[in-house]
């Protein structure tokens, strides 16, 4: 899955896309595809993106995979007790 990032006259736009087909973003799939997988690619950024931008977005994306890491194996932990 990768994540594409659009700036249009100030607004950000979010999408996604996975085996090549581009749909909205949608939290709950993101978060059900990366209990799935676990892979998420490095996001695309479109349009004028600071630094600080680029930055504070990758950061979220990374604390999100890492939360999703803990539960995943959190779960598996107590599966097998």
């Amino acid at each position: 899955m990768n994540l594409k990032f659009m700036k249009n006259e100030g607004d950000i736009i979010v999408k996604f896309s996975n085996d090549g087909t581009e749909k909205d973003f949608k939290y709950t799939e993101m978060i059900d595809f990366l209990f799935n997988s676990g892979e998420l690619a490095e996001s695309e950024f479109i349009g004028e993106f600071s630094d600080d931008e680029k930055v504070w977005i990758n950061n979220m994306i990374g604390k999100m995979k890492g939360k999703i890491a803990e539960s995943s194996q959190a779960s598996t932990q107590t599966e097998g007790v």
